[in-house]
């Protein structure tokens, strides 16, 4: 008789092995609140336990482990999954709304610092971001020459005059789709062209220093738009585009307040 955990295993034979890894190591957590598990506790149980997770992000991904491996409780969970997702709304809202990151003008000293000391891949992850307001995992890629048309990675591309960032793979692509951005920032495209062919990394370099996050990069660039840009709906529009979000969402997850007249 195989175990629950093998029967998960079964189920998500097709994911990546760190996300089967991570799965199962969320089911084991469950199952220690739970007492054992999931399939022999009843709905109530189930709730109960879920209801003394304080964290709505932890509690949308056992929510979805329950779903997999108990789908006669499908009408349960997505009405729970619908109820939670709005708790992690005001909880990303609430977070955000807490940061307090550095001055727009301060993030674009550091970038071009960056450039100025030649640390190359410091500067090409700092000036994407900002260019594009894209996180920083969409910056895991392959760096090469040719077009190696790999719809499994994401790919920098480098051509006479200019780059093409390929993002196969990001956080919102299921929505957004593979997204391709052909950009010729000079400085941009001179660090691209010092750095060797073949796999990046943004975990070898420092990129954003004093813990500073591509959160905070969006944050600052969007208050910066607010507070001293004209066009400022058609920028955050076009930052909305290439990060791969939607005006409402990043609206309600940066708790803006914007004039009317905009």
């Amino acid at each position: 008789m195989p175990t629950e955990s093998q029967k998960l295993q079964i189920i998500v034979k097709d994911r990546s092995p760190s996300t089967q890894i991570k799965y199962r190591g969320q089911l084991a957590r469950i199952q220690c609140l739970l007492g054992g598990d999931i399939e022999l506790a009843t709905w109530g149980q189930i709730l109960y336990v879920l209801n003394q997770v304080p964290n709505p992000h932890t509690r949308h991904s056992y929510i979805n482990i329950i779903a997999l491996v108990r789908p006669d409780l499908k009408r349960d969970t997505i009405a729970l999954r619908n109820e939670n997702r709005i708790l992690v709304h005001d909880h990303v809202a609430r977070t955000n709304s807490l940061r307090k990151p550095p001055p727009f003008q301060e993030l674009l000293r550091r970038r071009d610092q960056a450039y100025d000391q030649g640390r190359w891949a410091v500067y090409l992850v700092q000036a994407l971001t900002i260019h594009l307001g894209v996180r920083t995992k969409d910056l895991e890629m392959e760096i090469s020459d040719v077009d190696r048309q790999d719809t499994t990675k994401n790919h920098l591309i480098r051509r006479p005059g200019k780059i093409e960032l390929i993002r196969n793979r990001y956080k919102t692509v299921k929505t957004y789709r593979p997204q391709r951005h052909s950009i010729m920032d000079p400085r941009i495209v001179h660090a691209a062209n010092q750095l060797p062919a073949g796999p990046f990394t943004t975990r070898i370099v420092n990129c954003h220093p004093d813990r500073t996050g591509e959160a905070d990069y969006f944050r600052a660039q969007i208050e910066h738009l607010v507070a001293h840009d004209p066009r400022v709906l058609q920028k955050i529009q076009s930052l909305c585009q290439t990060r791969g979000s939607s005006w409402e969402q990043v609206v309600t997850n940066y708790n803006l307040r914007m004039d009317a007249t905009l």
